[in-house]
C-alpha cells in the first residue's frame, strides 16, 4: 500500500464502520491488471496521451473565447501569466503536470500512433473498476485514504469510495452514510476552504445536509 502501518488499521476501522450502517463488505479484492507496478512499469506511454490533451484542450478552449483580455493562448501562455501575477498566489502551488505537458511535445502528437495506444490503454485500464465491481457483484470499492492525499470537505477519513462512471450519487451516498455515522466533519476542519467570488455569487453551500441517502438490501449491495 505504500503507507503508514496505521492507515491498514484507520482502513479496518472504517469498514467496521459501514458493516454497522448495512454494508456487506466482500474482500480482498484484486484487480484483473492494475498494479502499482503496472503504472510503474507504463507511466510514460499512460501519461503520454494524458499531457497532449492537456496541451490541446488548453488552446482549443482559448481559441473560443470572444474576449480574452490577458491574451492567452496556450499552456506555457498559462504558466507564464500565472507565475507573474500575485493574485493568481503563484507561491502556493506548483506547475509540476503543466510543466510536463509543455515539455512533452506540441498538440501533433495527438495524430501518431504512439498518442493513441496511449490513449486506448487509459480507459481499458479505467475500466479494471467496473470489471472488479461486476466480477465479486458490489456496488462500491472501498480503498484506504492516507495522509498523503488531502481529502475533500466532508470525506470520510481513512476511506475513499469509488464507483463505475456516472455512478457519482450512488459514491456521495455512501460518503454521506459514512460521514452521518461518524461526524468527522464536526470533529476536523478542512485544510481549504472555497472563497472564490464564483462561490459566493452562486450561494453555494459547502457545508450540511445536502444529500438524502438511500441504500439497496440486495445481494452484495
Amino acid at each position: 500500500m505504500g503507507a503508514k502501518p496505521w492507515v491498514a488499521e484507520k482502513f479496518e476501522e472504517a469498514l467496521e464502520v459501514i458493516k454497522s450502517i448495512g454494508a456487506t463488505v466482500v474482500g480482498c479484492a484484486t484487480f484483473f491488471e492494475w498494479t502499482l507496478q503496472f503504472y510503474e512499469n507504463n507511466k510514460e506511454e499512460m501519461d503520454f496521451s494524458f499531457y497532449a490533451s492537456v496541451r490541446n484542450n488548453i488552446e482549443t478552449f482559448f481559441s473560443l473565447m470572444k474576449h480574452n483580455p490577458h491574451n492567452l493562448h496556450t499552456l506555457r501562455d498559462v504558466i507564464r501569466y500565472t507565475e507573474e501575477t500575485p493574485k493568481e498566489g503563484p507561491g502556493q502551488w506548483n506547475f509540476n503536470t503543466l510543466v510536463r505537458a509543455v515539455d512533452g511535445g506540441d498538440e501533433a502528437d495527438r495524430d501518431t500512433a504512439r498518442f493513441m495506444a496511449s490513449h486506448n490503454l487509459r480507459p481499458h485500464i479505467g475500466m479494471e473498476i467496473a470489471r472488479l465491481l461486476g466480477k465479486h457483484e458490489c456496488d462500491i470499492l472501498a480503498v484506504p485514504l492516507w495522509i498523503e492525499t488531502t481529502s475533500s470537505i466532508g470525506a470520510g477519513t481513512s476511506i475513499m469510495f469509488i464507483g463505475r462512471r456516472f455512478d457519482d450519487g450512488l459514491v456521495i451516498s455512501a460518503a454521506y452514510a459514512f460521514e452521518q455515522a461518524t461526524h468527522h466533519i464536526d470533529k476536523f476542519r478542512p485544510i481549504v476552504v472555497p472563497r472564490t467570488e464564483l462561490f459566493k455569487e452562486n450561494k453555494v453551500k459547502i457545508r450540511g445536509d445536502w444529500v438524502k441517502v438511500t441504500r439497496s438490501q440486495q445481494g452484495h449491495r
